[in-house]
């Protein structure tokens, strides 16, 4: 073939027999004679295009322009037509570098073509520079470029476009590109750019355009123009739909809901059908809102107009639900949607799925993730991130990594979700080994990433490794800390209860002009809510000023609560007073301020103030204003009303009490009409409300021993706009509660009061009980007997009985009040009963003891044991402590791995982990919020046992009702605490031997109370051994000479007597040392009754060190203190009892000359018979422990990759002489 010559006369010009002849069709073009046809040419590409051989035909485009043939503008743009159909971006590109010699001239159509072909392959950088090289750019050149930038939604630059398209080359956009232009404005928030295109488009004459009209329209709706938006709508002379539907979206958008549903019904009043879209819009923006009826009204009648929903309206209706967390209602959407035979989508998935994590519904999650895999979404990437962050959030991390190892592409949000879930379950290590994989994949870590992994490892303790990560950010990490880093930080030791570092942070952080966020302030404020803190309270304010945070609502009640708490209430009262806006947080801060300040009036006339406003009072008010009934017991207070606005206001004044109540109730509450008494005469007031009602019951009262307390119920409208009205009622006395009467349905409202009573009533009233509030009295007299309320205390000193309320309340997020209030007056005088009954973990038996032993401090003599009705074997001891608060049971389990307190005067609260079949579960955190000092108790479980718990309670602030003021944990290895100050009446849970497997009490803004359930028997932990790497180094392990140094005879006054018949002294918390360097992890294995043997590895220092231990004859062994390092492992082992550790002493130095950390060198052990060692070189400094008599029982010190320090704790001879009475060990061998 190579030597055949094809004369020209042989080539036939006729396209049919070109087409249909295969072989002639597959002929080099260098072939083909000079001369030959274009359409030849023309006829072979357009042939070899519409068999899908474009990348042969892109390819014999050399051997055209070889030739010297050339190829005609229409062949080429169906060239480049065919490469936008096939997405074939690079057979674009080789196309375009052809251009120049296969076209005989470049018109503006083809350069068009080719900026279109780039742009809808996605290649938006080689449409600019062909648009930029362009000779001539044309009104459809704008259009392209534009129509690209759209179709990447890079609505700033269409706007860009858009300017350089009129100012440079005077082009008007036509009707058809208007719209584009109008799109990006709205959905770039440009109102002004949409307002100069408005003018254009009337100086054009194209305003009575409809489709350019929708747009205009559809600007000012988005940007929130409410009203240019109705304007323009109602001077359109032209509308569809499309019109209807924007002027609805924008009103939905700005949440005024009522004026779309109007345009809504308007739109069908003017014969406009609305579309499944404008239904969408609509239920879309209620379900947002959370109106769910409203929004399944709107899918009945959407229905009943023959239209159906689609996967749009369902996922918007399911998203509302799983947004406010009412898994039910979204699981009846889901399989409804199912039912009805529409398929779900991603975003469906992703709602479901977040609303599980956030419930941390670990089976719901699980069925919905088998369910996304047999509807073809496990390759889908936002469902795997979904997954992977449900089961991390559910602290099933194993799960998490089985999907995040299935999904075939994994981003950004993937490796976060997984190195977060890693972090969140206390697996920092785990985390670390991910973020260094992902580090070597294709997504590259974010400032996110790093934030994540140093947030984790500073809720775990490790702060050493956090700020390692931190300062490695920008120089591995090529990544600049932002103020998320700083907060991570400075949170993490905020938690840990190191404020000192906390606000050495920040001002490092200020230093290097990194700008702090609120969140940064109001982690910070709280560290300094106290007197002694006054001036950085200032300096903290001075940051809020200077970073213009002081707009921010929360940042501004955090300062306020923290200058009242640090002493200047001045400076809370000028903040408030400067504050735009005020939410109930605000006003119960400054309220909660003055009370603390001892100004009741002040706070009085503050409560006063906000009755005026549209606020309404909430718990923490109510609990703030029971500190003014015990100043001003003599006045009362009015409360509310709740309800609607209409009727007329009646108001029936204040009397001594009420008697009984008349209410007539159907759909609501038609009216009420109220029987008082007024110093023992009876008095009835007016019917307040109508004529109807299907039902009347009265409320009779026990008067003179019954009062009303409290009320609440619900209030709401009949139909979406009709009147607000009293729809329930309950009322609260101090014996029981009545109701509820009428439909509990609308919005519900209540008020708490355990000091006061109920004296009066005012409201609204026409047709129905519009509204109701009440005035309220404190209590003067001393309550019955057999209503006493447990957050009163009876204290005797001395001759006179005091009694105490404890106020104890939330005002919102972080914000607590504290009050412990001594009442006046006459009390009645109650023995001290002999026994105290125990409570089982049914709450009903709860409730019974409970009631007979009311709510007198007492000392247990003697304390009957309950079996627990929930597990055979299970007894159920205490509570011992207060009265006050809520009763707890967080049930019963297999045993105890963890313990988190938090406390302040007090133990705030507490929350267990407990271990149910090998699996760690955690029960709720029992107790208030705002202790300033956090404690992590973490047990050896099962190796470490809990088996009783010992503490103290007493009054919170030398007066008031009892809390558990400290906690002390004793396990079968040792004891940890206490925690707390051991103030107060000591009480033990050690009633029989056993293992306890569940706590309960009592809680409320502390931890009132605290009890156990306890599995009697022998508690007998998994025998425990020195770590593996030591253990399996048997053969290795050098034994020290045991052969004491100098001879010896047992006998009377042999040393085996010396070791055992000293009269010692309970040991130090904390003893002599640490000797050493200051690098390392603390670490403090705590007291015990001696030592057994030690194990050391050595090197070029003491690597690490592991001590056996006895504890009353049980041998425990303490964690691995120090690194891996060293070859061999040295054991030195005393006979113990009768041999003991009385000194140890040794040299501490840099491990080289290179490194200027400082780590023990050598240890030598002194014992009651010989010395052991030295151990290692003797360079360096050295130390010795006191040379008082006495024994070793502890080791603590410093570790990190060798042992940094070591020190001591000591239990000494109270005397150098002997005891006289001869041991039991001497009458034998004497």
């Amino acid at each position: 073939m190579e030597g055949t010559i094809l004369p020209c006369k042989t080539v036939t010009p006729k396209f049919p027999e070109i087409s249909q002849n295969p072989v002639k069709s597959r002929l080099p073009f260098k072939y083909i004679p000079r001369n030959a046809h274009l359409t030849i040419v023309d006829a072979h590409l357009t042939y070899l295009c519409r068999n899908g051989r474009l990348t042969e035909a892109i390819a014999s485009l050399d051997s055209i322009a070889q030739c010297g043939s050339m190829v005609s503008a229409k062949t080429f743009s169906y060239l480049i037509q065919s490469c936008v159909d096939s997405q074939s971006i690079h057979l674009g590109r080789k196309l375009h570098t052809r251009m120049k010699h296969l076209l005989k001239d470049l018109d503006p159509f083809t350069e068009t073509k080719i900026v279109g072909m780039y742009a809808k392959c996605g290649s938006l950088e080689d449409a600019y520079k062909m648009f930029d090289e362009m000779s001539e750019r044309n009104l459809y050149a704008w259009s392209a470029m534009i129509g690209a930038c759209t179709r990447e939604r890079k609505w700033d630059e269409v706007v860009e476009l858009f300017y350089l398209m009129m100012m440079e080359d005077g082009i008007v956009p036509d009707e058809f590109l208007f719209p584009k232009i109008l799109q990006a404005c709205g959905n770039s928030g440009d109102v002004e750019t949409g307002r100069l295109i408005h003018g254009v488009v009337i100086k054009c004459g194209m305003n009575f355009q409809l489709r350019v009209n929708n747009a205009i329209l559809a600007v000012y709706a988005k940007c929130g123009f409410s009203d240019l938006a109705k304007r323009f709508f109602d001077s359109m002379v032209l509308k569809d739909t499309v019109s209807w539907n924007s002027i609805i979206t924008g009103y939905c958008q700005k949440g005024e809901l009522e004026k779309a549903r109007r345009f809504f019904e308007l739109m069908r009043e003017e014969g406009f059908e609305p579309s499944l879209v404008t239904w969408n819009i609509l239920i879309s923006s209620y379900s947002q809102l959370g109106k769910y009826d409203v929004v399944m009204e709107m899918m009945i009648e959407m229905q009943s107009c023959g239209i159906l929903p689609d996967v749009f309206t369902w996922t918007c209706l399911i998203s509302g639900f799983a947004q406010f967390n009412r898994k039910t209602e979204a699981l009846e959407c889901f399989e409804k949607m199912l039912l009805a035979r529409v398929q779900p989508n991603d975003v469906t998935l992703i709602s479901l799925l977040s609303m599980y994590a956030s419930l941390k519904d670990l089976k719901k999650g699980r069925e919905l993730h088998a369910w996304a895999l047999k509807a073809g979404f496990g390759e889908n990437l936002l469902v795997g991130n979904s997954l992977v962050d449900m089961y991390s959030k559910c602290a099933k991390v194993e799960a998490a990594r089985q999907v995040f190892d299935m999904m075939s592409a994994r981003d950004m949000y993937t490796w976060n979700s997984m190195i977060g879930g890693y972090c969140q379950a206390g697996y920092c290590g785990k985390a670390h080994d991910r973020f260094r994989k992902m580090r070597e994949s294709d997504v590259k870590p974010t400032v996110i990433t790093w934030n994540t992994l140093i947030s984790g490892y500073m809720q775990n303790g490790d702060d050493d490794q956090a700020m390692d990560l931190f300062q490695r950010m920008e120089k591995d990490g090529h990544i600049k800390q932002d103020t998320a880093s700083w907060n991570a930080l400075i949170a993490g030791y905020l938690l840990t209860g190191n404020k000192d570092k906390a606000l050495g942070i920040f001002r490092q952080m200020q230093s290097l002009c990194v700008k702090p966020n609120s969140f940064t302030i109001l982690s910070i404020l709280p560290a300094c809510a106290n007197l002694i803190a006054a001036k950085k309270v200032k300096e903290l304010h001075c940051c809020v000023l200077r970073r213009n945070l002081d707009c921010e609502l929360s940042v501004a009640n955090s300062l306020i609560d923290t200058f009242a708490k640090s002493g200047n209430i001045k400076y809370s009262r000028t903040i408030f007073n400067s504050l735009l806006a005020k939410d109930i947080i605000t006003w119960n801060t400054l309220i909660a301020g003055y009370v603390i300040h001892g100004r009741a009036v002040d706070a009085i006339e503050l409560f006063n103030d906000m009755s005026h406003t549209e606020l309404k009072p909430n718990r923490g008010t109510f609990v703030i204003m029971n500190y003014r009934f015990q100043e001003y017991g003599k006045h009362s207070i009015s409360v509310g009303p709740w309800g609607g606005q209409d009727g007329y206001h009646w108001d029936d004044g204040v009397y001594s009490t009420v008697r009984q109540l008349v209410i007539a109730h159907g759909a609501g509450i038609d009216c009420i009409q109220i029987e008082y008494d007024r110093n023992g005469t009876s008095m009835w007031s007016e019917k307040h409300g109508g004529n109807g009602g299907a039902k009347i019951d009265k409320v009779r009262l026990d008067y003179p021993n019954e009062f009303l307390t409290s009320i609440h119920g619900f209030y709401g409208s009949l139909q979406e706009w009709g009147p607000i009205f009293i729809r329930s009622l309950t009322f609260e006395s101090n014996k029981r509660s009545y109701g509820p009467y009428g439909i509990e349905q609308g919005t519900y409202f209540t008020f708490p009061m355990t000091q006061g009573k109920i004296v009066g009533f005012h409201g609204n009233c026409g047709w129905f009980l519009d509204a109701i509030g009440v005035h309220l009295e404190p209590l003067t007299n001393l309550i019955p007997s057999n209503s006493i309320m447990h957050s009163q205390n009876y204290v005797v000193q001395g001759a006179e009985t005091y009694e105490y309320s404890m106020l104890q309340g939330n005002l919102g997020n972080s914000y607590d009040l504290i009050l412990a209030v001594r009442q006046k007056g006459q009390y009645r005088s109650n023995s001290t009963p002999e026994n105290w009954s125990r409570q089982t973990s049914n709450s009903s038996e709860f409730s019974r003891v409970e009631s007979q032993n009311k709510d007198v401090d007492v000392v247990p003599s003697k304390i009957s044991r309950v079996p627990s009705e929930n597990v055979q074997g299970v007894m159920t001891y205490g509570p011992w402590g207060g009265n006050g608060g809520t009763l707890f049971d967080d049930g019963v389990y297999d045993g105890i791995r963890e313990i988190h307190l938090s406390r302040n005067i007090g133990i705030v609260s507490i929350r267990v982990c407990y271990d149910l079949n090998g699996q760690p579960q955690w029960g709720s955190k029992n107790g208030g919020s705002g202790g300033y000092k956090s404690d992590k108790i973490v047990f050896n479980y099962p190796s470490e046992i809990l088996t009783h718990i010992t503490g103290h309670y007493g009054p919170a602030m030398g007066m008031g009702p009892n809390i558990i003021k400290s906690l002390t944990f004793h396990t079968t290895n040792w004891k940890h605490g206490p925690f707390g100050d051991e103030q107060g009446q000591s009480f033990s849970t050690k009633l029989r031997g056993g293992v306890i497997v569940g706590i309960h009490g009592r809680k409320g803004l502390f931890l009132d109370a605290i009890g156990v359930h306890v599995l009697e028997g022998k508690a007998t932990p998994v025998s425990s051994s020195p770590s593996g790497s030591i253990a399996q180094r048997g053969p290795s392990i050098n034994e020290a000479d045991n052969t004491p140094q100098w001879s010896f005879k047992l006998g009377r006054h042999g040393l085996m007597q010396e070791a055992v018949q000293r009269v010692v002294k309970d040991p130090a918390p904390y003893g002599p040392g640490p000797w050493g360097g200051v690098g390392g992890k603390p670490w403090d294995d705590g007291v015990f009754t001696g030592i057994k043997q030690i194990i050391l590895t050595v090197r070029e220092a003491i690597c690490s060190m592991e001590i056996e231990y006895d504890r009353n004859g049980q041998s425990v062994w303490s964690v691995r203190h120090g690194g891996n390092g060293g070859v061999t492992a040295t054991r030195v082992k005393l006979e113990y009892p009768h041999e003991v550790l009385t000194r140890v002493s040794g040299y501490y130095g840099p491990v080289n000359k290179d490194q200027r950390t400082q780590v023990i060198k050598s240890l030598t052990f002194h014992t009651s018979r010989r010395m052991c060692g030295p151990f290692g070189e003797e360079l360096g400094n050295y130390f010795s422990s006191t040379t008082t008599e006495g024994k070793v029982v502890g080791f603590h010190g410093k570790s990190g990759m060798y042992l940094d320090a070591i020190g001591v704790h000591m239990q000494h001879w109270l005397g150098n002489q002997r005891s006289s009475r001869p041991s039991y060990l001497t009458k034998i061998f004497s």
